[in-house]
């Protein structure tokens, strides 16, 4: 069954593919000529196709960057040449519209980091309170688990683990 998202995949590589088409004819038949940059655009376009083809797992952000590539005229499936292609960029937007999900997890992954890399981070801040405290001498110990509540979740990691230690020595 495909999934939604794949269907919207689809359509979009469908209408690059038609603007493809489109340019070939006007090329050959109203004489048209094709800017440089149209070759790669085309290259571009049956990579993604090959990979949503063959490799429908990993194809997450290609459709993405291939509207990218279009809408700031780095890539070209047309034979209409603007500084920034309109028609690319109203693409790009439609296509940020309908899969909101996706592009808030791309901006969460470079602005947060992913899962991995945000467990990563704690893990170093648990660790960096557990030295920390760990050399601290038992009275000031002490001051800082009366004050427990007023230190980072991670701290407070720290200071339970240490409890736990003090207590089972």
């Amino acid at each position: 069954m495909i999934k939604p998202k794949a269907y919207t995949d689809l359509v979009f590589i469908t209408i690059i593919g038609l603007f493809i088409v489109i340019s070939i004819y006007l090329h050959f038949f109203n004489s048209y000529i094709l800017p440089i940059n149209y070759y790669p655009g085309v290259v571009c376009w049956l990579i993604v196709v090959g990979l949503k083809i063959f490799i429908t797992k990993k194809e997450y952000f290609l459709v993405l960057i291939l509207l990218l590539l279009f809408s700031f005229n780095i890539i070209n499936f047309t034979v209409v040449r603007f500084n920034v292609n309109i028609l690319g960029f109203i693409l790009l937007i439609i296509y940020m519209i309908i899969n909101r999900k996706m592009v808030s997890l791309i901006c969460r992954n470079i602005f947060i980091g992913s899962d991995e890399e945000q467990e990563e981070k704690r893990n170093k801040r648990i660790s960096f309170y557990y030295e920390k405290f760990k050399r601290c001498e038992a009275g000031e110990l002490n001051v800082i688990l009366n004050n427990f509540g007023d230190y980072p979740a991670e701290a407070q990691i720290a200071l339970n683990k240490i409890k736990d230690e003090l207590g089972n020595s």
